[in-house]
């Protein structure tokens, strides 16, 4: 099984649903019990429902994702993690753009339907470089 094109296939998924700000679409890559730490709240999202109230909140600053590395690691024949950089580009209050870059890890499971799902996803903002090796 070809697991770095089939993650490739599924991120192009969840970023082209994220520059269509396409909460249906993204909701559709979730699973029904999906875990979520978004990059841009505190709060840890659990459901479906707790991905559609993030990306509807996260959808108005029109974001863009631009991936900039990644690792895929099989977990069995039916998951695997996916984690790397990616930045956003948002829109921000005062009409200027701004970029984030952050962390990420998905775990993707195929489901009885045959559709891979995220089960889990963290994304966070870098830490700013203070110094400590």
């Amino acid at each position: 099984m070809d697991f770095s094109k089939i993650a490739y296939d599924n991120f192009f998924k969840w970023v082209h649903a994220v520059k269509e700000l396409d909460v249906e679409g993204i909701l559709y890559l979730y699973s029904e019990e999906a875990t979520f730490l978004p990059t841009i709240s505190s709060d840890f999202k659990q459901g479906k429902s707790g991905v559609r109230s993030y990306f509807k909140h996260f959808f108005k600053n029109a974001p863009v994702c631009k991936k900039i590395q990644d690792v895929v690691q099989p977990l069995s024949e039916e998951a695997y993690l996916q984690s790397g950089f990616y930045d956003f580009i948002l829109d921000t209050k005062d009409g200027s753009l701004a970029t984030i870059r952050a962390r990420f890890t998905f775990v993707w499971k195929k489901e009885g339907d045959g559709m891979w799902r995220i089960i889990h996803h963290h994304s966070s903002t870098l830490p700013a470089d203070d110094g400590i090796d």
